[in-house]
């Protein structure tokens, strides 16, 4: 049995096991901007251990912390109140934005070089049209959190005044020529992969699929809320995508598209 796979695995998910500790090691001998770029474009549909451990580390960016919590949608948890410890499930969201809370709350986040705009994170430009509607709707995130928490006793997980902000001042990441040129290097097949890729529905976007039929099945087992809301949403979209997807280029090209569905 090689490394990262488990007992009673088929093929595809030993491969997803190996890929996803190749990812892993990556991340680990990269830079606080490769993590933040990593979480920028992450797919919530995969499971969140690589978030799990960008989040707990030294040197984490504030901005990447930000942004990681509110893509996580905390508005949409009871996280102030959920007390599972931060990776007893890899899809577990509510713990990880108690975890980042809690953060801010006692020490922060030391780092604050990159910088942090929240239109850009969630995928708009400042010159749009809707820009002050986004604008206004974070707005009522953050008043909507600090309401809901008035009765909340524990003050480590309440926002905090860093928590509140829509831009962080900073500078943008860099290290490669373009987003491309990251991902070209970032670790997507594994070496075992050969088999499990010749299934006809797996041929195009594996990891995305793999991810969500993940969600699919720990919802119909009844698992984390979360992973229950990923596959409901995945259900509702998922023939007009599959259908989509058959169209688009494959490789680097379709594995970024996947990475833009949250």
């Amino acid at each position: 049995m090689r490394l990262g796979e488990r007992e009673g695995m088929d093929d595809f998910e030993a491969a997803q096991e190996r890929l996803h500790a190749r990812q892993m090691e990556f991340l680990k001998n990269s830079s606080p901007d490769d993590w933040h770029r990593y979480a920028f474009f992450f797919n919530w549909n995969e499971r969140l251990d690589g978030l799990f451990w960008i989040v707990g580390q030294p040197q984490c960016d504030r901005s990447t912390a930000l942004l990681i919590f509110w893509k996580g949608e905390p508005t949409g948890y009871d996280y102030e109140e959920d007390d599972e410890p931060m990776g007893d499930d890899i899809y577990a969201v509510a713990p990880m934005l108690r975890f980042i809370s809690e953060r801010f709350n006692s020490g922060g986040y030391g780092r604050a070089e990159i910088a942090y705009d929240f239109l850009e994170a969630t995928g708009h430009d400042a010159g749009s049209e809707y820009a002050s509607v986004i604008e206004a709707g974070r707005l009522r995130d953050f008043e909507a959190l600090v309401e809901r928490q008035k009765d909340v006793p524990n003050a480590r997980v309440k926002l905090h005044p860093d928590m509140m902000v829509l831009r962080v001042p900073g500078r943008k990441v860099g290290g490669y020529d373009d987003h491309s040129d990251f991902y070209d290097r970032f670790p997507e097949d594994d070496d075992g992969f050969e088999a499990a890729a010749a299934a006809p529905d797996l041929s195009d976007n594996r990891g995305v699929v793999a991810a969500d039929r993940t969600g699919d099945r720990r919802a119909d087992e009844g698992a984390d809320p979360s992973a229950r809301i990923r596959a409901l949403r995945h259900r509702a979209n998922a023939d007009g995508d599959e259908a989509a997807d058959a169209s688009q280029a494959t490789g680097v090209a379709g594995w970024l598209k996947g990475l833009f569905r949250r």
